[in-house]
């Protein structure tokens, strides 16, 4: 088997239109494949580690919570899809509700933090 490498460009064609500081931030991080001195001036990534990077980020988008819905990727799968939300699970029914429910969160938040709300 060959090993292909992929230079900077490559990576835009790719989609990863990082610039080279950030990339340089995210490998210093540990968050990004490290590239491979391939010349005096020049670096590249092995094709190989960019594909596992990008099915990382893929399998990490699938296990987060599906937004607004509650519910993960996983559970939309083993029912067939997201269920449809009834108008009150979408928004409050009027302004005293909304209200009400920022209230609510403003208490919370005060009690945890040791305030007064």
């Amino acid at each position: 088997m060959r090993t292909k490498v992929l230079g900077f460009k490559d990576l835009r064609e790719r989609g990863i239109s990082y610039s080279r500081v950030h990339i340089h931030r995210l490998v210093g991080a540990g968050k990004f494949p490290r590239p491979i001195k391939i010349g005096e001036n020049r670096t590249a990534w092995l094709e190989r580690e960019l594909d596992e990077w990008l099915d990382a980020k893929i399998a990490e988008r699938d296990a987060q919570t599906v937004g607004i819905l509650g519910v993960t990727f996983d559970d939309r799968k083993q029912h067939g899809g997201a269920r449809d939300m009834t108008a009150q699970e979408r928004k409050p029914q009027t302004r005293a509700d909304e209200r009400a429910r920022d209230r609510e969160g403003a208490e919370a938040r005060c009690r945890t933090s040791g305030r007064q709300a």
